[in-house]
């Protein structure tokens, strides 16, 4: 069923994007307005800064995230930066969890986003103004999809000293990225004949909490909660398997 709403997905994208040469101006309106900031005010030689590009889409429209699901296109970006000076992976603000015509599900963001990526100059650089340039593309979807791009481009001045720009901003996109694990805790995802497996172990049962995603996960929960009450902590690895070629049932070992 997955590979058929794939099918019917990009059948119905093709045709829909050979209908939008001008790109993101679609029945008089512009779908997204991309632009790029930074965290500071000037480039200190060697001291790492953050850059952001900027999403902001009409309403109901969304673009996509890393992993778009059983559809889409993440946006891509494409950092043209001075020798030397290297850019971290964009830090994927937690999406969220859409419907799309045929029932395809998606992970994306509506109204607006921040990706944001680590940029780190050289140490020896004696420029007094800085050029970086982005090239951007994405996929905006709503009961079309219609793909966009840009160019985007920062000019920065050099310093010995620089100040916090864009705080507040920064800070709220921060605050929506993934936390870090607590310490003892580990996950992992594999395949075998019946299914997913997702093995999980942590020692404080109490923090970890299904999302509504896994919805046999939560309804096998309290046996897990109860467990965790006798023992107070669990060290056995904890099973969970989606099934997706064989009706067997869920298993909780241990």
């Amino acid at each position: 069923m997955d590979a058929v709403r794939r099918s019917v997905f990009f059948l119905w994208l093709s045709a829909l994007i050979a209908m939008t040469a001008q790109g993101q101006i679609y029945q008089g309106k512009q779908l997204v307005q991309a632009d790029a900031l930074v965290n500071v005010d000037a480039v200190v030689p060697g001291e790492p800064f953050l850059v952001g590009v900027r999403l902001k889409m009409q309403p109901h429209w969304h673009t996509y995230w890393k992993y778009p699901g059983d559809a889409g296109i993440p946006t891509d970006i494409k950092w043209e930066l001075p020798e030397g000076w290297r850019v971290g992976s964009i830090q994927w603000p937690i999406p969220l969890k859409l419907q799309e015509p045929g029932d395809i599900q998606i992970y994306g963001y509506h109204d607006e986003v921040l990706l944001i990526q680590q940029v780190t100059p050289v140490k020896n650089f004696t420029n007094s103004t800085v050029k970086l340039s982005a090239k951007v593309n994405w996929l905006v979807c709503e009961k079309i999809c219609i793909p966009g791009d840009a160019v985007l481009t920062l000019s920065l001045p050099s310093a010995a000293t620089n100040s916090p720009a864009n705080t507040d901003l920064f800070t709220r996109f921060q605050k929506q990225l993934p936390g870090s694990p607590a310490a003892n805790f580990s996950a992992s995802w594999k395949s075998d004949a019946a299914g997913l497996v997702l093995n999980v172990t942590s020692l404080n049962w109490r923090n970890f909490r299904p999302s509504t995603s896994f919805r046999r996960l939560r309804r096998m929960w309290p046996l897990v909660t109860r467990a965790w009450n006798r023992t107070k902590a669990l060290t056995t690895p904890f099973v969970f398997r989606s099934i997706t070629r064989s009706k067997t049932s869920n298993r909780c070992p241990g």
